[in-house]
């Protein structure tokens, strides 16, 4: 039996269930989960991408938390398109040397459905349970959440309001002229920020 995470690619799934039982669940962490082997599988644009917002590292320490057995599998098509070869191999070296996380190379979605299957055949026969660990939210991305809520704002909106007032009390108890400062914050952002929290208000009362 593999334990197969929801969001990953249709094709692969379909390639194991022609070899063994499959289940498809919501898996956090992992991607792949084999007995008492785990299993993240990034290409190598979600692996720069997650380096780059600084989740990489914190989802692979979720999984090691959770598991005993554990593997990165990367899709790197052509190693000539890596442009930063630095902070790949800087990477690496950390997750298989300071986070003791084996990683496997394959060229596309075939060979990592082939790999998958080796890994299965050698994981322990004893059941192990799936394991579940959240990720644990910053304050950061809280603050950033608490504003994305508010009608016609988004990330670019919530950074520069964050910049600006600091924190999303700041940005509520701000009058629509003090809102209106920020660059990038138009009359009709501001008056729904305020009719947001007159909504609040009227509800709380």
């Amino acid at each position: 039996m593999i334990n197969v995470d929801i969001h990953e690619p249709v094709d692969i799934i379909e390639r194991l269930r022609k070899s063994i039982d499959v289940s498809v669940s919501n898996l956090t962490p992992g991607d792949y989960v084999l007995g008492n082997i785990a299993i993240e599988r990034k290409t190598l644009s979600d692996f720069f991408q997650s380096l780059a917002q600084k989740r990489l590292f914190e989802q692979l320490s979720r999984l090691k938390s959770c598991y005993p057995v554990c593997f990165l599998i990367l899709e790197v098509y052509d190693f000539a398109h890596i442009a930063n070869y630095r902070a790949f191999y800087g990477a690496i070296i950390h997750i298989m040397l300071e986070m003791n996380i084996r990683i496997l190379f394959t060229q596309n979605k075939e060979q990592t459905a082939e790999v998958i299957l080796l890994l299965a055949g050698k994981a322990s026969d004893s059941q192990y349970s799936l394991q579940h660990k959240r990720k644990e939210i910053r304050w950061t991305e809280r603050k950033h959440q608490i504003l994305e809520a508010i009608p016609n704002i988004g990330k670019k909106k919530a950074d520069l309001l964050l910049k600006h007032f600091s924190a999303p009390s700041a940005v509520f108890t701000a009058n629509e002229k003090e809102l209106r400062k920020v660059i990038g914050i138009g009359k009709k952002t501001a008056r729904n920020i305020k009719e947001l929290l007159g909504e609040a208000q009227e509800k709380k009362s």
